[in-house]
This record gives C-alpha cells, structure tokens and sequence, in this order.
C-alpha cells in the first residue's frame, strides 16, 4: 500500500529496466572515451554488479543491451570518481560499530583511506561557497538578530505569526523522521505530508537568501547520517534546494554550487565540523565572539562535531560552558537551558546511570522553564526545547521503574505540544505515538499497578 508513496519520494531501492540500460549504455560510452564511472541511482552509489545481477536474470549480457539511446532517466547521476593512491597509508574494514542510546539507534562510522591532495578541492570550494554567502549577507546589512533568528530586517512580520512558535523546515524533517520511526500507517502517511511541508519552506528560504540555510542543513545532515540513517532523504533535499536555487537564483550562487557539491559526497561525517566552523566564525566576526547567536554554533559544536565519540570532553566543554553562563550578570535564559539540554543528552550518551539523577533533573529544569509560561510569546524556541526536554525524561523514568511518572510525562507532552503548536503539528503527532506506545506496553491500570507493586503495596489486600 506504500509502493506509490515510497517511489514517490524516491525511496524504492530495486532498479528498473530502463535504469540499468541507461547504465549500460553512459558506461560503454565513457569507457570509449577512457573515462572511468561511478553512477549514483536516487541518491545511492551503485554497485556495477547490481547491473549484471539484473541482466542476468533477465538472460542478457551487457553487450545485448542496444546502444540507441531512449528518453533520459532522471534518477541517474554519473561522475568521475576521485582518484585512490596507490598504496594508503591507513585502511580499515568496512564495518561499523551500532550503539543505542535510549533514543535512536545509530551508527558509527569506520575510519576511511586517506586520500590524496585532490580530494581536498571539494572541502576548499565548499568553504569558499559558504563563507561568500555568509559574508555577504551580513555585509548586506539585511540580516540581524532578533528573537532568537537572523531576521530580515526589510520584511515586516505580522502580529498574528508572532504569537505561536515557527520551528523552521530543518527541525520539521527531524520531527517527521521520528514519527516515521514510530511505524503505524497513519505516521507514516503524516510523516511524508511533514517531509512535503519542509520541502515547500525550504523554496522560500532559498527565495529569501536566508543565511540560516546553511548552518541548518549542516545541522540536518549530521543528523540524519549519524542517528537517523537515512541520507537518502537528505541527498533529495539537497537536488532540491540545488534545482530550485538555480533557477530562482542562478548556476553560480553559493547555495547552487554548496548544495550541488555536497550532494556529491559519498559522507559528510568530515567535512561538517570543518564547514560548521566557517559558519562559526562568519558569525563572530561581524556579530562578535560574545553574540548569544554565535555561542549557540559554539555550543553546537561542542556535542555534535569536534567531541562526538569523546563524551568526556563534550562534557567537560558544557559543565565549563554553563559555569561561564553562570557567573554572567544577565545569562541568556534560552541558551542556558539549551547547554543543560545538551549536557544532559551527552551524559546519556556515555551510556552510564551513574548521572541519572543529575540528567533527570537538568531535563526537568529545561521543561520548567520551557512550559513554565508562555514563553512562545517572546521566546519562540521554548516549545521545542520543552518538547524536546520532555522526551528523554520520559524515557529515563520508565528506564527505573517509575511507571506512573512517565506517563504523567508523556501526557503533560501532549497537552503542552497541543497548546503550543496545534494538534496536527508534527511535534505532537510525535508526542501522541510515544504516549500511545507507553499505553500498549502497560496502561493506564498497568502503570498505576506497576508503580505500587515497585513501592512494595500489597495488591491483594488493598483489592480487598
């Protein structure tokens, strides 16, 4: 019942007769020409003996395969692969680590060969790229910070969009990736009705020249590489935003050319920080070092770049990062509770409980101050850090056996993300799923059992 909507998206991973004699044929071409290949179908490197597989169990060879051309096939991209040097100084296998996190399970990347001066051409054009469209837009002096966003200061907002948060297109396709995770028809179906939404948003950031773009792509596709592990996603948005920024924008814009580049690479695991950085430092130069934005890229950096799979460190840099804020005359309120958001999840992600209590209480504190009142009206962000808060808490309470306040958790989810973004909206479609699970494991009955049974009640006696 998904076929249509899964080719739709351009998910389906089975290769069709029409691809692979378009293969076929660029291949006997470039081969002519002495040029080697690698074809990518729908985002995906292949693998030429996927071809052969195919031909043979249609009874073919490569030679049947007629050389006239048909019609192009869209879902083909061929290149010329980087060259490999001839004895590397480092190899590894390629397997790869899997680890849980109490919330996703993600992958860990192997170390990969080290390539040749040439392979270092992309990273340095896509820093130019990034670093242009940075520069020039502050330059503009269009773009200014306020309300938590670089904000186009030549649009006039109206007063109804300010009274209810606007999480931006990035942060809906992380959302509707976790209610795609959730599994259920109906998620799914909603999930892709989200997964359209964010792609409509990103035309009219690209329209804009919004510099948010950037840092929040860079953002997205760490994220979805290294917990979603689903790039293929990624990969078409980034067809997107390179098809429409060359159209509305020109071939040799920054965002055509970066979209176009980073399309290209088979991982981003490397070139993120490195990119991450340029955007960073853009930022400080014009908006200054000490900026509450330009301490939220830092604070970013600190557990999704230069300290994942060092743990320690990302918690050294945020217990220092919070004492800094703490022994500030005026902290800022949202950057606060966003280090101990983040302080939390890496201490999680140590794997240990021996911080139970500290996490719980840092995920408490930022859910407080989120929903504590309605902040949205002059801090647009709190929901979604609320939300976000919320979650994980969840999970560590029924982690220990606190049945009945995890559910407490999970409704009071639902009720908050209803109130502050609407019942339809992603965040509370997500909110629902988890309270709907919690629910079929245990129930309402079953949770207020499990909670007295844990506090040693005798069941017998008090049905009596």
């Amino acid at each position: 019942m998904y076929k249509s909507r899964i080719t739709a998206w351009g998910l389906d991973k089975k290769m069709k007769g029409n691809e692979v004699r378009a293969i076929v044929r660029m291949r006997r071409m470039r081969l002519a020409a002495g040029k080697a290949s690698t074809f990518r179908v729908r985002g995906q490197v292949l693998d030429f003996d996927k071809v052969r597989s195919h031909l043979k169990r249609k009874g073919l060879t490569l030679e049947n395969v007629p050389s006239e051309s048909n019609s192009p096939v869209p879902s083909i991209e061929c290149y010329t692969p980087e060259r490999q040097p001839q004895e590397p100084s480092c190899s590894a296998t390629d397997s790869a680590l899997t680890a849980w996190n109490g919330r996703h399970m993600f992958r860990i990347p192997s170390p990969r060969l080290i390539f040749s001066p040439d392979s270092l051409r992309t990273p340095e054009q896509l820093s130019r790229d990034i670093h242009t469209y940075f520069t020039e837009s502050f330059a503009s002096s269009r773009w200014v910070y306020g309300r938590g966003y670089l904000v186009d200061v030549t649009r006039s907002t109206p007063l109804q969009e300010k009274l209810r948060p606007e999480p931006h297109w990035s942060q809906i396709m992380e959302w509707a990736a976790l209610l795609f995770n959730a599994g259920g028809a109906a998620n799914v179906i909603k999930a892709g009705q989200h997964f359209q939404q964010a792609f409509i948003q990103v035309e009219d950031v690209i329209r804009a020249e919004e510099p948010s773009l950037m840092y929040r792509l860079l953002a997205l596709l760490d994220e979805f590489e290294a917990y979603y592990e689903k790039p293929e996603i990624v990969r078409i948005l980034l067809k997107h935003i390179h098809s429409l920024a060359s159209v509305i924008l020109g071939m040799k814009h920054p965002i055509a050319s970066a979209s176009r580049q980073l399309s290209f690479l088979d991982t981003w695991t490397n070139i993120s920080e490195l990119l991450w950085n340029v955007v960073t430092d853009t930022c400080g130069r014009f908006l200054g070092r000490d900026h509450a934005f330009t301490r939220q890229l830092q604070l970013n950096t600190f557990t999704r770049f230069s300290s994942r799979g060092n743990w320690s460190l990302a918690e050294t840099q945020l217990r220092a990062f919070l004492s800094k804020l703490r022994q500030s005359s005026d902290p800022h309120p949202y950057l606060y509770f966003l280090a101990q958001n983040q302080l939390a999840w890496v201490l999680m992600e140590q794997g240990s409980f021996i911080h139970s209590a500290e996490v719980e209480q840092l995920l408490q504190e930022s859910s407080r101050w989120a929903f504590g009142d309605p902040k949205y009206m002059v801090e647009p962000r709190a929901p979604a850090l609320g939300t976000e808060s919320l979650r994980p808490l969840a999970w560590l309470q029924e982690r220990r056996g606190a049945i009945l306040q995890a559910e407490e958790t999970l409704r009071y989810n639902c009720e908050m993300c209803t109130t502050c973004f609407g019942r339809e909206y992603v965040a509370t479609l997500i909110a629902i799923a988890d309270y709907e699970g919690f629910l079929l494991r245990y129930g309402k009955v079953g949770a207020a059992m499990s909670v007295r049974d844990h506090a040693g009640v005798n069941l017998e006696d008090e049905a009596v």
